[in-house]
């Protein structure tokens, strides 16, 4: 009897272990993600401000390069940071981030400029798609009521 207490004992224990698995914060997660992100566009573009500084000294004062410079720095630190807090999470949850079920939606909104010209094709589709609906629509009731 001893002896099936102990298998008893130790299968449910595994259960528990397998069962009690505590996944991360997934909003956690996708704040982390964005504020990378974010990080990593602000260096970018203070980086491209250093460079254009760099071909045209004379246009700036050593103190707004040097104030450039360290924008950059700080958003290469942010960004950095926000990595290690990540690979932290990994380390702590490898089986949830290598889950296909732990999708994580993070998107960017697209900022783009649509042209008059643009404008008036979609409105154009628009119009056609509208049109080529209705004669369906007439065909199937003659009449036009």
């Amino acid at each position: 009897m001893l002896p099936v207490l102990l298998v008893c004992f130790i299968f449910s224990a595994e259960l528990i272990a397998q069962t009690g698995y505590i996944s991360p914060s997934r909003e956690r997660v996708e704040t982390l993600l964005e504020q990378l992100e974010d990080c990593k566009d602000a260096q970018k573009e203070l980086e491209n401000n250093v460079i254009n500084m760099e071909l045209d000294p004379e246009s700036v004062t050593l103190k707004e390069y040097n104030d450039a410079e360290r924008y950059a720095e700080n958003a290469r630190t942010c960004a950095n940071i926000l990595r290690e807090k990540l690979d932290a999470l990994r380390k702590k949850y490898p089986g949830w981030f290598n889950s296909p079920n732990a999708t994580i939606g993070v998107q960017k909104p697209v900022r783009r400029t649509i042209t008059p010209r643009e404008l008036q094709e979609y409105i154009d589709q628009a119009n056609e798609s509208l049109e080529t609906v209705l004669a369906r629509l007439r065909a199937l009731n003659p009449s036009g009521h």
